[in-house]
């Protein structure tokens, strides 16, 4: 199961000493989920749409890649 972590290259990862800018698919090995220490394979890959209105109001869509 998964705990929904997502892991944002633009934020890095601080617990886990990942620098800003570091995509998924360069983490080290060792990497490891910092909520629930789940490995990287345990992850999926999701595509993050944003639209937002006159009305300021944010849609999220997450899709499963």
């Amino acid at each position: 199961e998964s705990c929904m972590t997502i892991y944002d290259s633009s934020q890095g990862d601080e617990k886990n000493k990942v620098a800003v800018g570091v995509a998924f698919e360069n983490l080290p090995e060792e990497y490891r989920c910092p909520v629930c220490d789940a490995p990287p394979s345990n992850f999926n890959k999701v595509l993050l749409q944003i639209w937002c209105t006159d009305e300021a109001l944010v849609l999220i869509n997450l899709t499963s890649i």
